[in-house]
């Protein structure tokens, strides 16, 4: 997992087939707390898995576990909420169920949209209202 931060606020998460960072490439903990470290509302966009993609070893989801309950409260006053672009087609239920469980778990809506154009529209909207509670 990389952050492309180019669009930013728009934060858009980039799947690597790799699992470790590479030598002298940050790892995912730094990108998100290089990201957080910013201390500016953001809305995280990633397209939807598809069924070939890789599937996270228990240690890996132990670890991300572990890293995103040590940093709820701050991913919950920064981030406004997380697109998933079902550009491929619908997410499977199953996967739909699990990431509304996670932004739940971590105080995040999870929106599901059909293009990049409804995420960049939701997201302008997730952001004002964000803009709007924080006042």
């Amino acid at each position: 997992m990389m952050l492309n931060c180019d669009e930013f606020p728009l934060v858009y998460v980039e799947d690597h087939d790799h699992h470790a960072s590479a030598p002298g490439e940050p790892s995912w903990q730094d990108e998100l707390e290089t990201l957080l470290g910013r201390n500016r509302p953001f809305v995280i966009l990633f397209d939807a898995p598809q069924k070939d993609e890789h599937e996270e070893s228990q240690e890996e989801r132990r670890e991300k576990a572990i890293w995103f309950k040590r940093n709820r409260a701050r991913l919950m006053s920064l981030c406004a909420g997380a697109m998933v672009i079902e550009s491929n087609g619908p997410t499977p239920m199953p996967i739909r169920l699990a990431a509304q469980a996670v932004g739940k778990a971590l105080g995040l809506e999870f929106r599901f949209v059909g293009d990049d154009r409804a995420a960049r529209e939701a997201a302008t909207r997730l952001l004002s209202t964000k803009a709007l509670g924080s006042d």
